[in-house]
């Protein structure tokens, strides 16, 4: 893990900070040990399916190969997203690269009419994560996630900016996700 002086550190972060007038928006990376173990598993199933992938595929390698490298950079840029701008950056990148992946085999209609329902799926999600990003954005003044973390655990229960805000997090996670009904 990462060490400075003979130490464990607990998280690492990388970036800069901006301040227009009482909004801060911080750009950075952020690292800790959930994100750490998430980036691993990440990254080892896709060398998994990948191999898999090379071996089984005859033609269109190179693309597939590059397409599913650009979905993975995504999904751990979406990682270790330090703000909720990072993060919904990441999840469109990461909705774009699935449309493609599932349409991969365009010339066939059933991949073609997958590929499209994955993309009108997908801007669902996108625009809950939206609404909950502004959301949040409006009544917090910030897009930090570690602010917003400590911030939620210390708002009080009855607070309805704070369910809509979460309860649209919490559906574009679903959306993204493929839960039901959304799949």
């Amino acid at each position: 893990w990462l060490t400075h002086n003979g130490r464990i550190l607990q998280s690492a972060c990388v970036g800069i900070q901006r301040s227009a007038s009482s909004f801060p928006l911080t750009w950075g990376l952020h690292v800790d040990f959930l994100a750490a173990v998430m980036m691993s598993l990440t990254a080892a199933l896709h060398f998994v399916i990948h191999g898999y992938a090379m071996a089984y595929l005859q033609t269109a390698r190179r693309r597939y190969g590059i397409l599913t490298g650009l979905f993975v950079s995504a999904m751990l840029f979406l990682l270790m997203a330090d703000n909720f701008i990072f993060l919904f950056v990441g999840w469109e990148v990461v909705s774009v690269m699935s449309y493609l992946l599932v349409s991969f085999a365009y010339q066939q209609p059933m991949a073609a009419q997958s590929g499209t329902k994955t993309w009108l799926i997908h801007q669902l999600g996108s625009i809950l994560l939206l609404i909950g990003i502004l959301r949040l954005g409006q009544e917090t003044r910030h897009f930090a996630l570690s602010m917003f973390l400590t911030m939620a655990e210390d708002t009080a229960g009855d607070s309805d900016w704070l369910h809509l805000a979460q309860w649209c997090l919490l559906g574009g996670a679903c959306v993204k996700s493929a839960q039901w009904p959304f799949f």
